[in-house]
């Protein structure tokens, strides 16, 4: 492998950035920053969704050792902050953990973050994925015709939690319509 090869790959920039505002960080943390801070975000490899998974499982063990609904709400908090932990890198390498924090993957998420700015940033990560994956195809001619029958046949009087998620990705889908008329 030629030197120049390697120093390219050493300093892949990651394929999305993200801009924080203060609010997305504790008022408890030390060192929050004053003003935005900038941020990469890294495509995940499966080992961690594998890794975020057994330390999200761990950690709401100990939490919640009786099990149930607790566990479960737990769970699904837990391993959306491993993953926002894991995706987080340096606004310009891949290969490097964001600047702005130092801190360890327990410390970002457990004290850094707020809630809601660890939503923020899962948000961000699951944009990034539809935006990028081809498992998410663009709507064709045919599709639109079929969104408009059903948006007709009353979709914002359906129920159910599939009626919901599909309103959320259908204002999602708006609201990027809405930019690209700009």
């Amino acid at each position: 492998m030629t030197t120049l090869k390697k120093l390219t790959e050493q300093n892949r920039a990651p394929a999305h950035t993200l801009v924080l505002d203060p609010w997305v960080f504790a008022d408890s943390w030390s060192s929050k920053p004053r003003e935005a801070v900038c941020i990469g975000l890294r495509a995940l490899a499966e080992s961690d969704y594998t890794n975020a998974r057994i330390e999200s499982a761990k950690f709401c063990r100990q939490k919640h050792p009786e099990g149930g609904t607790d566990q479960l709400d737990c769970f699904n908090d837990a391993l959306m902050r491993w993953l926002v932990s894991y995706a987080i890198c340096d606004p310009n390498n891949v290969q490097k953990p964001a600047k702005a924090f130092g801190l360890t993957d327990d410390e970002l998420i457990g004290l850094a973050l707020t809630a809601r700015g660890v939503r923020f940033i899962f948000d961000a990560i699951l944009k990034f994925n539809v935006e990028s994956s081809p498992l998410y195809p663009e709507i064709d001619a045919t599709g639109i015709q079929d969104l408009k029958t059903i948006l007709d046949n009353a979709i914002l009087t359906r129920t159910g939690s599939i009626a919901s998620t599909s309103r959320r990705h259908l204002q999602f889908a708006l609201d990027g319509l809405r930019l690209a008329a700009l």
